[in-house]
């Protein structure tokens, strides 16, 4: 079995792109040599924009909830939904980005993919739970996650509804509307409230139900809530204690990834390895709880 007891950290990454007719696999992480530069005047700039665009479309997202008729639906894949919203919302962030920044790249769930070899990079889910935006359920977010050189340095997810602001710098810790938190220090998977997500190919729809069948019995709670981003968001805040996602993409996760390893959990792959940009799976909590979880997510 891997060690778990792993540095916290966010491994450096960039992306190539690559042809393909498939939005949700049309790039490829690579990782650079060289170290980050000091750039505290531009990261204060970027943090600033960031901070305010999330909100912004958060507030567009949540002035539309419960008013996309059925029509108003299209199919992503199988498994996947998109709404005019996601696009409105996607399309108010990307001009204030590309406005302001406009030789910084984006990577972003419904449109912009492109290729990164250094500088900034931002990593944006306009709309993350857009099922459950579209049936009533009020669990949705707005995400966006900023890396140099393929590290994340600031990330922040906000909930619309409850006014929730997940924030998070790397090296300056996690907070929740202001309020430092951490993860919770539960080593016990039977008092282990879980969470998962899964990505939108069968493979990944395939590995959780598995995943599902083993590790329900053994804690005390394992649901699904239908935003990757908001889960990690409660793993850093200590209210849940594990999230789990096989399918993993950087749009549903980035952010919240650095939340988790601020907050003082780990953010692994399936393997037990440290989890980076590029990996495929995902399992975030704190590193007692890994132990137990790990060998039950291995086919």
């Amino acid at each position: 079995m891997h060690d778990t007891s792993l540095k916290i950290g966010v491994a450096k990454a960039t992306i190539k792109r690559e042809q393909s007719k498939d939005l949700n696999t049309d790039y490829q992480l690579q990782f650079p040599e060289r170290p980050a530069k000091n750039m505290t005047f531009e990261l204060e700039a970027r943090k600033k924009l960031l901070l305010d665009v999330v909100r912004r479309a958060g507030f567009l997202v949540a002035s539309r909830f419960n008013k996309i008729p059925r029509h108003g639906l299209k199919s992503k894949s199988p498994y996947e939904i998109v709404t005019s919203v996601d696009t409105d919302s996607e399309a108010l962030i990307l001009k204030a980005i590309r406005q302001r920044f406009p030789h910084d790249s984006i990577l972003s769930e419904e449109t912009s993919r492109q290729k990164v070899m250094q500088g900034f990079l931002w990593i944006v889910d306009p709309l993350d739970g857009t099922t459950n935006f579209f049936i009533g359920n009020p669990v949705f977010t707005t995400t966006i996650g900023l890396a140099h050189d393929g590290e994340m340095v600031v990330g922040a997810t906000y909930h619309p509804i409850t006014k929730q602001l997940f924030l998070v710098e790397g090296g300056k810790g996690f907070s929740v509307n202001g309020k430092k938190t951490s993860v919770s220090q539960t080593s016990n998977l039977s008092d282990a409230f879980v969470a998962f997500c899964h990505g939108t190919d069968d493979a990944s729809v395939g590995k959780i139900t598995k995943i599902f069948t083993r590790l329900k019995p053994k804690c005390r709670s394992l649901r699904q809530l239908g935003s990757a981003s908001f889960e990690l968001a409660l793993v850093a805040a200590g209210k849940v204690d594990a999230f789990l996602m096989p399918g993993a993409k950087p749009w549903d996760v980035a952010a919240g990834s650095l939340m988790v390893r601020e907050a003082g959990g780990a953010v692994l792959d399936f393997n037990g390895d440290e989890w980076t940009l590029n990996s495929q799976h995902l399992l975030a909590c704190n590193s007692e709880m890994a132990k137990s979880i790990l060998p039950l997510l291995r086919d």
